[in-house]
């Protein structure tokens, strides 16, 4: 929105250490303060997101922070990052990542493609599970390559969004409704991730394989056994709520 203006001021040079955020929705005419909630500091620089308007960085003497609702409260979006200044903020729009510039502790970046995913209508979920992505079946998930090397073990990041602090339970089912494998995290509010390395116990695989004549399971070299070729669904719940997403094995023949 070309008429909208941010700045940011600090004080420091005059031990003034409060947070100095304001907007302009008239191209500067009029201001109002959107510091809120965030931790007194000298800031350095603000950033709009590229997809999401309501969607801020901030960089601050103290570390990194984002708002999800146009500044209207702040979190701390640090983790991964040592306890430094941030002076500067850019988005690689076409990777969706945002590359930070810290004071004296080189450059950070992070995919914020999921951020950008976080419209109104997923903020007012309970829950809300992201896509999760296919993955090609390999003979060699469990094998190593070279005597000297770990096994080649598939994974993948599974990022969902929670409206409150509490345990979620994961669970994924296959097409004929058996559960071949459950955990539990325990989220924050807001954004939350947990690795899925496409693995199923023993009991599981071996009730599998009498029940379904077609499947063979078998343990890889790593002692794992993991999911055949097929469509599988991932559900996560939390008190009364539960959302689940679909995702695919596949053939690498096709």
């Amino acid at each position: 929105k070309k008429e909208r203006v941010y700045v940011t001021l600090n004080g420091y040079r005059n031990d003034d250490f409060t947070s100095y955020v304001y907007v302009s929705e008239d191209a500067g005419q009029t201001w109002k303060s959107i510091a809120n909630n965030l931790p007194a500091s000298p800031v350095n620089v603000i950033l709009e997101d590229s997809v999401l308007d309501s969607v801020l960085y901030v960089g601050t003497d103290n570390g990194l922070y984002i708002s999800v609702d146009g500044g209207a409260s702040w979190q701390d979006f640090s983790n991964g990052m040592p306890n430094v200044a941030v002076h500067d903020a850019v988005i690689q729009t076409k990777a969706k990542e945002l590359i930070v510039g810290t004071h004296g502790r080189s450059l950070y970046k992070i995919e914020i493609s999921r951020v950008q995913e976080l419209t109104k209508d997923v903020l007012t979920k309970n829950l809300h599970l992201f896509k999760v992505n296919d993955r090609t079946k390999s003979d060699r998930w469990g094998s190593q390559n070279y005597a000297w090397g770990k096994p080649s073990e598939p994974s993948q990041t599974i990022w969902f969004y929670s409206n409150t602090d509490g345990i979620v339970t994961i669970s994924v089912t296959n097409e004929a409704g058996i559960v071949v494998h459950t955990q539990k995290v325990e989220a924050k509010k807001g954004l939350n991730s947990f690795n899925f390395d496409y693995s199923l116990s023993k009991e599981v695989a071996e009730k599998w394989n009498k029940k379904d004549k077609n499947i063979k399971i078998k343990a890889a070299e790593n002692k794992k056994f993991y999911l055949p070729i097929g469509k599988f669904k991932v559900t996560i719940s939390k008190d009364k709520s539960s959302e689940s997403k679909t995702f695919e094995i596949l053939n690498p023949k096709k």
